[in-house]
């Protein structure tokens, strides 16, 4: 989180300053607002179509309503082997977004200006001592 905060002071000029660091800030936090909503969504239907494949007879909008930390009660004790199988498959489906947005965010970081902090640092303090 820090990195990106670190990455525009170093980058920017005083004047783009604020508003590169609240630019930075607001995709930081409209990102995981959005994503969360939509790995809620890839959950639900991965394991609607996951439990109906392997679970046909079993009430899937009542195990969705149900949570994961009820689960155990809730399901007969016969078909829980398969309901957390699909379950598990869901989760392990719903992680490929996750990874495929960090995967996009590299092409953000390759965007970025290389520099590095120490030179400017050294040019400052140069800079300085000849005053």
């Amino acid at each position: 989180m820090q990195q990106s905060l670190v990455a525009a002071q170093t980058v920017l000029t005083e004047e783009d300053l604020a508003m590169g660091i609240s630019i930075v800030v607001f995709f930081q936090t409209l990102g995981p607002t959005l994503c969360i909503s939509v790995a809620q969504n890839v959950f639900q239907n991965r394991l609607s179509s996951n439990l109906g494949r392997t679970v046909p007879g079993l009430d899937q909008n009542a195990l969705l309503e149900t949570g994961a930390t009820n689960l155990v009660s809730k399901v007969p004790s016969a078909d829980l082997p398969s309901v957390l199988a699909a379950y598990n498959l869901s989760l392990t489906q719903t992680w490929y977004c996750a990874v495929g947005l960090a995967t996009l965010s590299i092409i953000g970081a390759l965007g970025m200006e290389w520099k590095k902090i120490e030179e400017e640092k050294e040019k400052e303090g140069s800079t300085t001592e000849s005053l």
